[in-house]
């Protein structure tokens, strides 16, 4: 999981392609990934939803990594 609210942290795709490779090098089997929809795709770019799609654009990334196993979640919100 990213984080967009944290200074600096507006590079989710950054943060999501680093933990990913991270997570590759370190051997990981299973990996999980914590995402969103992207709202630009659904919209046809009419809205922006960075803190969406930032995590969205890095879902590629993890079945590419090769990871024996991945798994994505999608919150419908956070308590």
């Amino acid at each position: 999981m990213t984080n967009f609210w944290e200074p600096g942290g507006a590079d989710e795709i950054r943060q999501g392609e680093s933990a990913v490779r991270a997570a590759k090098d370190a051997g990981v089997q299973h990996f999980v990934w914590s995402t969103l929809p992207n709202v630009e795709a659904i919209r046809g770019g009419k809205y922006q939803v960075p803190h969406f799609t930032g995590k969205a654009k890095v879902d590629a990334a993890v079945p590419a990594a090769g990871f024996r196993y991945h798994t994505f979640v999608v919150a419908p919100f956070f308590y």
